[in-house]
């Protein structure tokens, strides 16, 4: 199932071009454009996370109003604050009235989407278990593997282990080659080579034989997926 983010901006046209960012990650997005929506989509659906303008037509701090009514029903869905305004009082403001984060418009799609993955990490569940071989310590971001009846600590790097979320976050589902290559190595001289050589590490510290892998999986010339284990 994918996560589903929930954009609030009346506006939405001026958040089309990150909305496309989301969906291109495999995020959900549903665009509520007032309280009434966002209060109605909050108990229609299971948020992981929720986007919102501080700014409304000419009502400069109805998002921190819509924050307050969030609150009054969940206190544990995550919340990034974002305005174009430079009053320097209104990040104090949001999180007097628990926000998670308070950034600006101007801020890069790339920096966004970064704070977005870490927000979800935060509001997964503490451990994730595979099965009775590999489970994810998220809250520590450490990865166990049962060998010789065994439970083992296998370190990875940062970035081994943000590729591992990725796919395991989308378990069952296919991730495409250009995707990981524009989320991960977007500055890499040859990044399918550099892909490969990450995925082949991943599985070299994962699967009990890597040559046949039974967790990370190639859909040949189209990308990678975690088995489905959910």
């Amino acid at each position: 199932m994918r996560s589903k983010i929930l954009i609030v901006d009346d506006e939405p046209e001026q958040i089309g071009a990150f909305a496309f960012s989301l969906q291109k990650e495999g995020y959900e997005v549903i665009i509520a454009e007032d309280d009434l929506e966002t209060l109605y989509f909050l108990g229609e659906f299971q948020l992981a996370l929720i986007i919102l303008d501080i700014r409304f037509g000419y009502d400069e701090r109805m998002g921190l109003d819509i924050l307050k009514k969030i609150r009054s029903r969940d206190n544990r869905i995550p919340v990034i604050m974002l305005t174009g305004l430079s009053d320097e009082r209104l990040d104090l403001m949001s999180y007097d009235r628990d926000a998670d984060y308070f950034v600006r418009k101007s801020i890069s799609t790339e920096s966004l989407l970064a704070l977005v993955r870490r927000c979800l990490r935060r509001g997964m569940p503490e451990t994730i278990v595979i099965d009775d071989q590999i489970a994810i310590d998220t809250s520590r971001n450490l990865v166990r593997v049962k060998r010789s009846d065994n439970w083992q600590n296998v370190h990875l790097e940062p970035k081994e282990y943000d590729i591992l979320l990725k796919l395991v976050n989308n378990a069952g589902r296919v991730i495409m080659r250009e995707q990981l290559y524009e989320q991960f190595f977007p500055y890499a001289k040859d990044p399918p080579e550099t892909l490969n050589r990450y995925i082949s590490e991943l599985r070299k510290k994962l699967e009990s034989d890597p040559r046949n892998p039974q967790y990370i999986l190639t859909r040949r010339s189209v990308g990678y997926w975690f088995k489905d284990y959910r």
